[in-house]
């Protein structure tokens, strides 16, 4: 996996989203009074948090196309990586729905012997499956919910194998950054948001930044997407 294009495609979309931030911060400087000012920064603690989550979502796509682009096979990737492979697979041995083609009339709500055909079509194909590419859905296992709490980005780390841990040192950067957020949203937080505070909270959406990506190029650097790098 080449990790310098990696982490050239990281930057190239957290540059983009930074130039917006930027630009719309230096507006502040056009209004005249300091209530004017701490309400267009609270807006932007908005923009900020979409901005976060978005360049989230878009880092572990990245990374999850660069797995892809190597042209492995499921036997060559991590257990995580290949389940992930496998999503269509294992989503029709849970459908219910699926029913076996010679009872699908005569025995149509029997559910043990559908799943049991169903787990049947599945040992029979299973000696197949570590041959199959390794093609993994970005939109499918890359999902923010919506709301980037800390839990949701370990489950990020989780979902392409690498160590959920990772997330430490951003937690506490992120939750500030949701409690400005969600209060504001909420309209639970209606005061303006002054320079200082906006500042930090800046600073602490380019701390989680730089981790993720560090993290992410750190993984391809490694290899850690290799069952025996």
């Amino acid at each position: 996996m080449n990790s310098q294009d990696v982490r050239a495609q990281l930057e190239a979309d957290w540059s983009w989203r930074s130039d917006e931030i930027r630009f719309l911060r230096n507006q502040v400087s056009v209004l005249t009074t300091e209530d004017e000012k701490d309400r267009f920064r609270r807006s932007l603690v908005l923009m900020l948090y979409a901005h976060l989550e978005g360049f989230c979502k878009m880092a572990f796509a990245i990374y999850v196309d660069a797995i892809n682009s190597e042209g492995l096979a499921i036997a060559d990737a991590t257990e995580i990586l290949g389940a992930a492979a496998m999503a269509s697979v294992f989503e029709a041995l849970a459908n219910r729905d699926k029913k076996n083609a010679v009872f699908r009339t005569s025995l149509p709500t029997d559910e043990k012997l559908h799943a049991l055909a169903r787990r049947r079509d599945f040992v029979a194909q299973f000696h197949e499956f570590d041959r199959k590419p390794l093609r993994i859905e970005a939109d499918i296992v890359v999902d923010t919910e919506s709301n980037l709490k800390p839990v949701v980005l370990r489950k990020l780390l989780f979902v392409v194998g690498l160590d959920p841990s990772l997330s430490a040192p951003w937690e506490g950067s992120l939750n500030r950054l949701l409690n400005s957020r969600n209060g504001i949203a909420h309209g639970a937080e209606r005061a303006g948001i002054d320079a200082r505070a906006y500042n930090e909270l800046e600073m602490n959406v380019d701390n989680i930044v730089n981790g993720v990506m560090g993290a992410l190029y750190q993984a391809c650097r490694d290899a850690r997407h290799l069952k025996c790098p």
